[in-house]
């Protein structure tokens, strides 16, 4: 994602000074990397490469494997994201295209089974949807606040445990035995030079 982020952004300001190689340096229909592609086609090229993207699961984000309610906003994701792209310029989108498909092509590589064993890669388990205990919203509200009152919780003692650490370190000795060794040793050396 760094990577993804930076490129992107990076392309998007060279886009817009514009770099002269970007005047000519596209193919086919979009010539020019500095301008939105004329006939949409490389945001809907992007749209539809992100929303098999989805759906395949590369980049760790599979449809099927959310929530039904997240299911349904990544796969509209790319709806909603076409009328916001289709302006940029056609080096961010043949960027983003392009890395797209790349995703694709290494996801559909790794399920083929031959390549899997090759490899050694362990295969999904898919687990029934009758298996799985489904909860009603309030009692997974409560189980996950619950869960963030404990986190908050351990953090918090982590925290206190850090602090009365560098005390110890930085604070004056605490007396931490019953008797002080220091006298008692100090005792043992009199009586054995009196023994001499």
């Amino acid at each position: 994602m760094p990577v993804f982020l930076s490129m992107f952004v990076a392309l998007r300001q060279m886009s817009s000074l514009p770099i002269e190689g970007f005047k000519e340096g596209g193919i086919f229909w979009f010539t020019d990397l500095s301008i939105p592609d004329p006939v949409y086609c490389l945001p809907m090229l992007t749209v539809a490469t992100l929303a098999a993207t989805i759906e395949m699961g590369a980049d760790g984000i599979k449809a099927n494997s959310m929530g039904h309610n997240i299911k349904w906003f990544m796969r509209a994701l790319p709806i909603v994201m076409f009328p916001i792209i289709f302006n940029f310029p056609a080096a961010m989108l043949c960027y983003w295209f392009t890395s797209n498909t790349f995703s694709l092509v290494q996801v559909a590589f790794l399920k083929i089974p031959a390549v899997q064993s090759y490899f050694k890669l362990g295969t999904m388990v898919q687990h029934p949807q009758s298996a799985i205990p489904k909860k009603a919203f309030v009692e997974g509200f409560k189980e996950s606040w619950n869960n963030a009152k404990i986190a908050q919780a351990i953090e918090q003692r982590q925290r206190l445990d850090d602090v009365r650490f560098k005390e110890a370190g930085q604070g004056p000795l605490q007396k931490t035995y019953l008797y002080d060794p220091t006298k008692s040793k100090k005792r043992s050396v009199i009586t054995s030079k009196s023994r001499l």
